[in-house]
This record gives structure tokens, C-alpha cells and sequence, in this order.
């Protein structure tokens, strides 16, 4: 499988909703990117860390980590492999046995930032091509509708038809008409 090498770049928020957040991850090359959307808890937990908490090395997380880095002579990385109903599909692979461990793509993403680069972050090439746009300065951050969940959809949906935007509206209704069928 051909996969593409990302790396976490920031966190954002999306306006008017405090649920969710996007974890924004970029190629070595830093030309183009893709939005995984984040719960709050995991974006407490980002934040966290980017503000610099005291001796954070004693959450769960980076306890975890260490363990599991110190009894194991194995390599792990994080593969983005598919979309389903609106949530990435990611795994913790092993990487000499092959074994997978699927995860929240959200704490996949936190697991190999706090690795410091131990656990790297692949996507499949195709998908990343399809869902990832150019990095362009001081423009919106853009979230492709399949990787949304039926919730969000719906919120995004009462809003679109409360500012009558009815086109954004039909194309949030036909997402989730979709699914649901």
C-alpha cells in the first residue's frame, strides 16, 4: 500500500461549536494538509500539552507510552487507512508483526505527538489525495462532509437552514440521508 507521511501541525476550533475541534496534520514537505476532527476531551488534552503543563510526563498517556516503548522491542505506527460513516479508520500497527490496534483517530494523533516522532502518522495515498487540500496561508480551514458524523452533520444542517443557506443544506440532508440508509 502506498501511504503518505503526515505530521500534527495544530489545533483549531470550529466556529459556533465547542464539541469539536480540528487536528490539522501536514506532509514532510508542508504543502498539503487534512483536518481530523477532535472531541473536546481530546482537544483538552492537546491543550494540554502545547501550553506547556508541568511535568506532564506523569499523565496517563505519557505513561503509557513509556511502557509500552520500554517492554516492547517491537516499532508501532499510526495508519489512516479508510473512512467509515464519517470517522477515519486508524490503527496502531506493529510494524514487524503486522498485528493492528484500532483506535480514535483523534487519540492516534495524540499518542504520536507525545512519541515525539517514535510513532509516525501514515495515511493511504489515495485517501489522502482525495480528502486533503493545498496549505494556503490565512485561509479557512476546510473539512470534507464524509469525515463528519451524523450528529455534527445534523447540527450543521439546523444551521445551514436557519441562515437559509438551503445549498449548503441539501448537501448536509443527502450526506446524511445517505448513511441512514
Amino acid at each position: 500500500m502506498r501511504v503518505v507521511s503526515l505530521h500534527f501541525q495544530k489545533v483549531s476550533t470550529i466556529v459556533g461549536n465547542d464539541e469539536i475541534g480540528l487536528l490539522t496534520l501536514v506532509t514532510d514537505d508542508g504543502t498539503r494538509q487534512i483536518n481530523i476532527t477532535g472531541d473536546n476531551q481530546t482537544l483538552f488534552q492537546f491543550s494540554l500539552r502545547l501550553s506547556g503543563v508541568k511535568d506532564a510526563t506523569k499523565l496517563l498517556p505519557e505513561v503509557l507510552l513509556r511502557l509500552l516503548l520500554r517492554h516492547s522491542d517491537e516499532n508501532y505506527e499510526v495508519r489512516i487507512t479508510g473512512i467509515t460513516d464519517g470517522c477515519y479508520d486508524v490503527e496502531l500497527r506493529e510494524v514487524t508483526t503486522g498485528s493492528v490496534f484500532p483506535m480514535y483517530g483523534c487519540e492516534a494523533i495524540l499518542l504520536s505527538y507525545i512519541s515525539k516522532g517514535q510513532i509516525p502518522i501514515y495515511m493511504d495515498f489515495d485517501l489522502f489525495m482525495c480528502q486533503s487540500m493545498p496549505v494556503e496561508k490565512g485561509s479557512n480551514l476546510a473539512v470534507p462532509l464524509n469525515t463528519l458524523d451524523c450528529k455534527l452533520l445534523q447540527v450543521e444542517l439546523d444551521k445551514a437552514i436557519e441562515t437559509e443557506n438551503y445549498e449548503l443544506a441539501s448537501l448536509l440532508r443527502d450526506e446524511i440521508n445517505r448513511r441512514t440508509k
